[in-house]
């Protein structure tokens, strides 16, 4: 860091550009998602419809993915995957609409967004995870693979893992992701091991 810069904004949520130019960010109850640029100190709002600020981030190619929610008329969330170019400004849906948890995810290659019933860009996003409930989702090159229970041995990374708990997800299979260790020859229906 060669300057210290002082954001005056709501800054919740925030999540630097890849090139280090730009912030996003979300107020506390992220019912709008902002756009800093950290060189003309302006900010403008990416969103302010269906609380976009919980599940935004910034693709590797700079591009903002982030959730947007709508209730229907028998008060049930349906989630969409959405795509915002600060560049050009332009705005546009890459996940229909489902009912259920959609998140954007960065993977090795690229930004997949993915549902519990859809996916965009899962085949172009390379090798990337995500946990939903006691399921583990891992693709590889727009191949799915669940695992369920997903669980830990301890011996292996001094993690017990349960479900809901990410934090081993993550440190489990960063070992495996950055050591490239073929995932079938460590993974059985039961577990996960690093």
């Amino acid at each position: 860091v060669r300057s210290k810069q002082n954001l005056r904004c709501e800054g919740y949520f925030p999540q630097l550009s890849p090139d280090g130019k730009k912030v996003i960010s979300a107020p506390t109850d992220a019912k709008k998602l902002y756009i800093y640029d950290l060189d003309t100190q302006k900010r403008d709002v990416v969103a302010d419809e269906g609380v976009p600020g919980f599940e935004a981030i910034f693709g590797k190619n700079g591009k903002v993915y982030y959730v947007s929610m709508k209730i229907n008329k028998d008060h049930l969330i349906f989630r969409s995957g959405r795509e915002y170019d600060p560049e050009s400004g332009s705005d546009r849906e890459v996940l229909s609409p489902q009912h259920g948890a959609v998140h954007a995810i960065n993977g090795t290659d690229g930004t997949a967004v993915v549902g519990e019933q859809k996916e965009w860009n899962t085949r172009d996003a390379g090798t990337f995870a995500w946990a939903l409930g006691s399921k583990l989702y891992i693709y590889r090159n727009g191949e799915k693979h669940t695992y369920s229970p997903v669980m830990c041995r301890q011996a292996i990374c001094g993690w017990m893992c349960r479900p809901m708990v990410a934090r081993c997800f993550s440190m489990c299979l960063l070992w495996d992701f950055t050591f490239a260790t073929p995932l079938m020859g460590v993974c059985s229906t039961n577990s996960v091991v690093a």
